[in-house]
């Protein structure tokens, strides 16, 4: 999928047009979220607490290592 010109590293983010559906509108909004831990040892707490503060309504999170 080709990255729009206003998607580039540094810019700040603004909304693009919404794809006109077969006559479905929108219904809402839905921020969505990324926290990483890369060790067992790591807590996830801070980065969910920052992620619920600023308004993000799904978060996707993860323990891993890239260690071998």
């Amino acid at each position: 999928m080709p990255t729009p010109p206003v998607r580039k590293p540094g810019s700040v983010w603004t909304e693009l047009p919404r794809p006109v559906s077969a006559g479905a509108e929108p219904v809402g909004r839905v921020r969505l979220g990324y926290a990483r831990a890369s060790t067992a040892r790591q807590s996830l707490d801070a980065q969910l607490d920052s992620l619920a503060e600023a308004g993000v309504t799904r978060v996707l999170s993860e323990k891993i290592s890239t260690l071998v």
